[in-house]
């Protein structure tokens, strides 16, 4: 049966954490109930509610400021290394990106753009290279690699900045990202509103699966060591609330064929820190980072 109040834990969130479950779309959660489909957690909204659009030319700055704080990271260097690890593993040809969130939600969906583009260059640069750096001795691909985005919330000026750079990334709408998905795919999301997990297992069934995936561990999958969870305690109170992307027995047998190149965090409170606020933390942008794991297809 349906739960009558399956959001009566969100509710008595401060208001402003009431504001930030809803996207901005809404001032509360009971005004987001009123179009909610019970019992998940899903809601509707007009098309005018997605994300605002915006001044394109003001958005590429803050593109170059976010993109040079990337690239002094330490999570830069650290995924720098990881990708150099798929040098013999099957070659990536597109790159499906889920939930990445519009340019103008927050500097942590910017950010996910960015390491994306990056991505792909270190990919392109591995492959030309063959990994040695001093000399051509890989075997270029013979077309760049293809990034794929899907979000309900890109706005106009989202889809004319993605898809006008150098390396761009073409927004489609659902449920063509996830249909892109084949065994030369590298899936990329984090804090997907979707059971993304068990989508990709679902698609590898009728063939191999993606030929690697870099997305979020849930902070669920350290508390519960039980696989198929309908609902999960809601952290820190503990009430329980349903689980979008539940770890299940699917996924785990999907990931059988895999092997980890890229440990996230073993944290329970997801990817926040206190530490990521001090001046030489990560920051809004890339606290996200830490949270995150890749699996490479064995082959």
């Amino acid at each position: 049966m349906a739960d009558p109040d399956p959001y009566h834990n969100l509710k008595t969130l401060l208001p402003e954490e009431q504001a930030n479950m809803t996207c901005g779309m809404y001032d509360s959660v009971y005004d987001m109930a009123q179009y909610a489909k019970f019992p998940m957690y899903v809601h509707l909204c007009y098309s005018s509610l997605k994300a605002r659009d915006y001044n394109e030319l003001k958005m590429i700055d803050t593109l170059s400021v976010l993109r040079e704080k990337w690239l002094r990271s330490v999570a830069c260097a650290a995924l720098t290394t990881t990708v150099l690890r798929l040098k013999n593993a099957a070659r990536i040809t597109n790159i499906v990106c889920i939930s990445h969130g519009s340019f103008m939600r927050s500097a942590r969906s910017i950010m996910q753009h960015l390491v994306a583009w990056y991505v792909a260059e270190l990919l392109t640069d591995l492959y030309s290279t063959g990994g040695n750096e001093t000399e051509a001795g890989g075997t270029p691909l013979d077309h760049s690699i293809a990034i794929i985005s899907q979000d309900p919330a890109y706005s106009d000026s989202d889809d004319i900045l993605l898809e006008s750079q150098p390396h761009p990334i073409r927004v489609v709408p659902d449920p063509e990202a996830l249909l892109a998905i084949n065994s030369s795919s590298l899936v990329m999301s984090h804090a997907a509103g979707i059971p993304l997990r068990s989508i990709v297992a679902d698609l590898a069934e009728s063939g191999k699966g993606p030929a690697a995936v870099f997305w979020d561990k849930s902070s669920y999958d350290t508390v519960l060591p039980d696989v198929d969870n309908v609902t999960v305690p809601m952290l820190p109170s503990g009430a329980e609330h349903y689980f979008v992307d539940a770890k299940t027995r699917r996924v785990l047998d999907l990931l059988d064929g895999y092997d980890q190149v890229m440990h996230a965090e073993d944290h329970p409170m997801g990817w926040w820190r206190p530490e990521d606020d001090a001046p030489d933390g990560l920051g809004e942008e890339l606290n996200w980072f830490r949270n995150m794991e890749m699996w490479l297809r064995r082959e």
